[in-house]
């Protein structure tokens, strides 16, 4: 699917600035901006959004195609003698789960909803024909040391799905 470009006029509280966002529609433009605000911690005050992907200049162009062909939602800049890029990836609303099994220790998996994470944590199995495994799944970070869960957001915020494992050396990787 191709993308457009927009160009955002936001008010906040550190000011104004003008923000240039790729997305499907302009009502995925209000929230792409929205998170990077919060998880900025700014307060938003006002946005003003217009498509500018077909108004662009000659001099603009650089790189404008491939982007919007290729290229996940999220904030864009253009940067002279490069062209186009995506500079920060729209987050894609990534859930920590728990699996507990009856023995053993909680297996985490990184993913969009609880049908999602019980898929991924099944094909991770090696089960014999008719063997089945009991467990609970829940969206939750219990038993996460105090830097596991500091570290969650920024590993969440990267898209990554799949099980999942934390280290206090490494932080958190898939497994």
């Amino acid at each position: 699917m191709k993308l457009k470009l927009y160009r955002s006029e936001v008010i906040g509280s550190d000011g104004r600035t003008v923000l240039h966002t790729v997305a499907a529609c302009i009502e995925m433009v209000s929230e792409v901006i929205k998170d990077h605000y919060q998880a900025s911690c700014v307060q938003l005050t006002r946005i003003a959004t217009e498509r500018v992907d077909e108004s662009l200049g000659s001099r603009r162009q650089l790189g404008l195609q491939s982007m919007l062909e290729t290229a996940p939602t999220g904030l864009a800049a253009y940067i002279p003698k490069h062209g186009w890029m995506v500079t920060e990836v729209a987050r894609r609303g990534l859930k920590l789960y728990q699996i507990k099994e009856p023995t053993g220790d909680p297996i985490y998996i990184v993913a969009p909803n609880a049908d999602f994470a019980s898929a991924v944590w099944g094909l991770s199995l090696a089960l014999g024909k008719g063997e089945q495994r009991p467990f609970e799944i829940t969206e939750s970070s219990d038993g996460l040391t105090e830097q596991a869960k500091a570290a969650l957001d920024g590993f969440l915020m990267l898209g990554a799905v799949g099980v999942t494992t934390w280290r206090d050396e490494r932080g958190w990787s898939l497994v």
